[in-house]
């Protein structure tokens, strides 16, 4: 449509068609029963001249009427470190919501005023159907409150909660990688996590429990003693690398199991080479990682991250949320396993 033309109507098109506004509609929206030739014919004519005036339906109405908006707002923190997607999840997002009309609404957590009356206004503002959260860490205590208020169906990503939520299982992966060592014949297992200090455990996340946890009760079964290495206050990620000098080679561990790659995983691979200590001759090292990694020519072992796949589970089980307004089970899935070259029998004892 030009700019100052006026909006064809349903109106517009039964007075040029001759055709009642309520059949017109009727047709439109594919409600019509075309079972007569004359029905067929009059539904072909009320098309054509829809198409001839440059009708478009009124979405709001349509809205209106269904009660749906075909609309699901994503909700973010401020914070990458505590909500973060990264553009693999969005485009998977958009494979589930895109073919069945939906558009994604990008909203922070407001940082000022009352912060519960002001996200609930946004929410009804936008018209959403449901809502997406890629919150992870540091969930305002306010904000499950608020969202249970609105009565819009919600789908927690990453967070663990007993409905409505997709996540990885932080704890299977820990118990089984630990498992993978111990049958490897290691005995003398650290297990390092330099992302979550000791001064800082009330905020800490709940991968950062259940991977230890996992860890603690497969040594525990196998009854060898654990060795658990977290700083006792925050550490900036090149200062791991004197660390683990200081506190974790003196340990003299045949295998490393870390937390995670990017502030534990490579600290120690950096002190490794400085230190001349080949990986996995002289120690073995298994991880958690965001994507298949190779350092220093070796490909790690280690847990790989299905945040793709999760955000795609997530907003199907959002979708069928919004159906059939029921709670859905939380979904737990495991980890990518990467065999990976960085595991291998201990040289010694």
């Amino acid at each position: 449509m030009g700019e100052g033309e006026a909006m064809t109507t349903l109106k517009d098109i039964s007075i040029r068609t001759g055709v009642s506004i309520n059949a017109v509609s009727r047709i439109l929206n594919g409600l019509n029963k075309e079972n007569r030739p004359s029905s067929i014919r009059r539904a072909e004519q009320v098309r054509r001249v829809a198409a001839e005036m440059g009708y478009r339906p009124n979405e709001a109405a349509r809205a209106m009427k269904s009660g749906a908006f075909k609309s699901i707002m994503l909700l973010k923190d401020n914070a990458n470190a505590y909500s973060s997607i990264d553009d693999a999840a969005l485009f998977a997002v958009q494979q589930v919501l895109a073919p069945l009309g939906y558009r994604l609404v990008l909203t922070l957590l407001p940082e000022a005023g009352d912060p519960g009356s002001v996200l609930s206004e946004h929410i009804r503002q936008q018209c959403v159907d449901g809502i997406l959260t890629s919150m992870t860490k540091n969930i305002p205590p306010w904000l499950e409150t608020t969202l249970s208020r609105t009565r819009t169906p919600i789908m927690w990503i990453g967070s663990k909660l007993v409905t409505d939520s997709v996540r990885h299982d932080d704890y299977q992966s820990g118990f089984d990688g630990t498992v993978r060592l111990l049958e490897a014949g290691h005995r003398k297992i650290v297990y390092a996590d330099f992302a979550a200090a000791l001064s800082e455990q009330s905020d800490w996340h709940f991968s950062t429990l259940d991977r230890q946890q996992g860890y603690l009760d497969a040594m525990r079964e196998w009854q060898v003693s654990p060795e658990i290495l977290r700083p006792a206050t925050p550490l900036k990620q090149l200062d791991g690398i004197d660390y683990i000098k200081d506190k974790l080679l003196p340990l003299q561990p045949t295998a490393v199991f870390c937390y995670g790659l990017w502030h534990t995983g490579r600290a120690l691979l950096y002190a490794c080479a400085g230190e001349g200590i080949r990986i996995p001759e002289a120690l073995s090292f298994l991880t958690w990682m965001g994507e298949p990694n190779m350092e220093s020519g070796i490909s790690l072992s280690g847990y790989e991250a299905r945040d793709t796949e999760i955000w795609t589970r997530g907003t199907q089980l959002l979708l069928e949320k919004i159906r059939s307004n029921e709670p859905k089970p939380s979904l737990v899935l495991p980890f990518k396993i990467r065999p990976g070259e960085s595991v291998g029998a201990p040289k010694r004892v």
